[in-house]
């Protein structure tokens, strides 16, 4: 599973009316609205690929200027690297 966390930059004053349409976009959990045009969410997503496809995604989003990953966790990864120490 990746597990990434993206700041989402909007069109001043849409931050709000993005996050309720990417709120149903599976894998996707809103946190937090910083000053109307930013919005911090989690993106769940079960391969690298599945996880870009739904960047993509989130970018066609109207009101949305920037989709940018600030973390990235690939949990298979940590698992393999636990059992091997």
């Amino acid at each position: 599973m990746m597990i990434s966390g993206i700041l989402i930059l909007t069109k001043e004053g849409m931050a709000f009316e993005v996050a309720k349409k990417i709120e149903n976009i599976q894998g996707v959990e809103v946190h937090h609205i910083v000053e109307g045009s930013k919005i911090v969410i989690t993106l769940e997503e079960k391969s690298i690929d599945q996880s870009y496809q739904t960047g993509k995604q989130l970018e066609k989003v109207p009101g949305v200027l920037g989709v940018n990953v600030v973390y990235y966790n690939f949990e298979e990864a940590e698992e393999a690297l636990a059992e091997a120490n």
